[in-house]
């Protein structure tokens, strides 16, 4: 498969509230050139604990206006949630904010991933509401 990121791509990190979720991040950045080139965004609980110890740039956030806010400050090439499918049950963000970021990043020309494991299992399920 070819990489399609380019070499000096940004990256932008949107966590959630588990502190597991931050860690896999942290490991995933650690020693690598491109943590030079990534934010984290945490919620604000959490980048109060951990913000001002941690090896990447951080910031916090509390609504889906200050994460796009972010994308448009960073403006990364991709955006990657850690994990999308926690920001609702976990009062980050409602389902249809969780859309909006989708389709706010989308059309910022951000890719967007994420760290979900259940993306594409649950299919045959009514959509939330």
């Amino acid at each position: 498969m070819q990489n399609e990121t380019p070499a000096g791509a940004r990256l932008l990190f949107v966590v959630d509230n588990d502190y597991g979720a931050l860690g896999t991040m942290m490991y995933f950045l650690h020693g690598q050139a491109l943590a030079a080139r990534s934010r984290l965004l945490l919620p604000r609980r959490v980048h109060e604990l951990h913000g001002a110890s941690l090896a990447v740039e951080s910031r916090p956030y509390a609504s889906l206006r200050d994460i796009l806010q972010a994308a448009d400050e960073e403006r990364p090439d991709l955006v990657l949630l850690a994990s999308g499918y926690l920001f609702a049950p976990q009062g980050l963000l409602r389902v249809s904010g969780v859309q909006a970021l989708v389709r706010g990043l989308a059309a910022r020309g951000c890719r967007v991933a994420t760290t979900d494991p259940y993306l594409g299992t649950f299919r045959g399920l009514p959509a939330a509401v």
